[in-house]
């Protein structure tokens, strides 16, 4: 820990760990830069979580504390830029921004944005394959930017009831997305 953060920078460190400090975390930045760094580990949410690894934070859980739900869910940022970063994800709850900048980052994740105006962004080749993107219709406007070459591609984006789903596709982004 360096000023309240938590910092993952060589490879595997935090690997399959239990961070269940939120005093610590729950107002500060945790960053997994490692190769692997995060992998398969549980945190009480920070502010920002920052998957800039390869492969970091794959299989992770990132705890809120002010909800029951499990697996990543932030306050302000998530943002996957490693290689596969924040792969596998089956269940994530986005607050305000979700980035999905890595080649891979992402995929085959379940998006659950409970927050308006959230932002959801594959900006990196093939992010998002194969994830679903769903809200829980009760009057959000979420925001999908797809730029990424092929990020969208088996991608499922399900806006329910009253929420209105702003989807916004460069290139070759949305091929083969389920809008």
């Amino acid at each position: 820990f360096q000023w309240g953060n938590l910092y993952c920078n060589d490879y595997m460190e935090c690997y399959a760990y239990d961070y269940s400090l939120s005093s610590v975390c729950s107002d500060n930045t945790i960053h997994c830069s490692g190769s692997r760094s995060c992998w398969d580990s549980d945190f009480i949410q920070g502010k920002h979580v920052e998957c800039r690894g390869s492969q970091s934070c794959t299989y992770s859980n990132i705890i809120n504390t002010n909800t029951t739900q499990t697996n990543i869910q932030t306050s302000r940022s998530l943002l996957c830029n490693g290689l596969y970063s924040c792969a596998f994800i089956p269940f994530i709850n986005v607050a305000e921004i979700y980035q999905c900048d890595g080649a891979f980052s992402c995929y085959q994740s379940y998006i659950f944005p409970q927050y308006n105006n959230a932002e959801i962004s594959g900006n990196g080749a093939y992010s998002l394959v194969n994830s679903r993107i769903e809200t829980p219709g009760t009057g959000l406007n979420i925001y999908i930017n797809l730029s990424g070459y092929n990020s969208g591609y088996n991608t499922s984006i399900i806006c329910k009831g009253s929420d209105i789903c702003h989807l916004k596709c460069q290139g070759n982004a949305c091929n083969f997305t389920y809008f």
